[in-house]
């Protein structure tokens, strides 16, 4: 899904072969992600750091509000995620020791917002209190940060084009609290899962024309301009899993293109693919083009 959105809104390597530049692009996807990820960690260390030079100084003041954001349970959590996906800080390219000056400025736009001082005054200590806190601040000091998106466009390969999903991948993780492991590590698998990836990319670009005149009329009251970038990408998903690869269940199908429009479109976006699966499945069996294998 990431790939053919990527290739959608980026004009920077079309005339690439594309199965090169699906490696490529996964490979960027992945490193965002964690780079990304990663950068919870790099606040982390940096506030521990931060409370310990207080420390030596005698200088309590807002120690509470470090404390509390140190010891924030989505941390670990975070950093057990990122184990499992035997991340080596060593092997990336994108490493934010070479950008501490970025860190930084986001370092300092967290704790001077009013969310923080409102985090370390709450009277309940819990799980779901943490969750809300660190979802706030990667939706507002991170995800919205200038120097981040500057900075991200200047070091990955597709610039800013992948911003938008990773985040919507990563506020997902986190939402769920990465209890979707399975879910999000089929992403970043170089296995079998990397051969399905290729061959569902080839696919739908390839009979892109074909499947884009099924979806004509499907959806009632919306031309194609006016559905949303990724809602569009996972019809087309979807069509290309129903019509050429028949060894996967028209049930599966449907129920794991459902899943991926709450986990990373828009709020209304299950409702509207539902609908539209509906009718181009009766209309897919009445002119018997989907022909699926029998399981034992």
């Amino acid at each position: 899904m990431q790939l053919l959105y990527s290739k959608k809104f980026n004009t920077q390597n079309l005339k690439k072969n594309d199965e090169d530049w699906l490696y490529e692009s996964y490979n960027n996807f992945y490193n965002l992600y964690l780079f990304l990820l990663s950068l919870f960690t790099k606040i982390k260390l940096k506030t521990e750091n931060h409370l310990k030079i207080n420390e030596k100084k005698y200088m309590p003041s807002n120690n509470n509000v470090f404390k509390k954001f140190s010891n924030n349970r989505i941390f670990d959590i975070i950093e057990s995620h990122i184990t499992l996906l035997n991340f080596n800080y060593s092997n990336i390219k994108l490493d934010w020791n070479n950008y501490a000056d970025y860190l930084s400025v986001i370092w300092n736009d967290i704790f001077k917002d009013k969310i923080c001082m409102d985090y370390a005054n709450q009277l309940e200590d819990n799980l779901t209190n943490d969750k809300i806190f660190i979802l706030k601040i990667y939706k507002k000091n991170i995800v919205c940060n200038l120097k981040l998106q500057e900075l991200v466009e200047d070091i990955s390969i597709t610039g800013i084009d992948d911003f938008p999903l990773v985040n919507s991948l990563i506020s997902s993780n986190i939402n769920n609290l990465f209890k979707n492991n399975s879910k999000s590590n089929k992403f970043f698998k170089k296995d079998d899962d990397v051969s399905f990836m290729i061959s569902l990319f080839k696919q739908t670009t390839n009979n892109e024309e074909f499947i884009e005149n099924q979806l004509s009329g499907k959806t009632p009251n919306w031309d194609k301009e006016r559905i949303a970038g990724l809602d569009y990408i996972i019809l087309k998903m979807a069509i290309s899993e129903l019509l050429y690869f028949p060894s996967i269940p028209v049930k599966a199908t449907i129920n794991e293109y459902l899943e991926i429009s709450k986990e990373y479109a828009t709020p209304k976006s299950a409702i509207f693919i539902n609908g539209v699966l509906d009718n181009l499945l009766k209309d897919f069996s009445s002119k018997k083009m989907i022909h699926k294998m029998k399981m034992d």
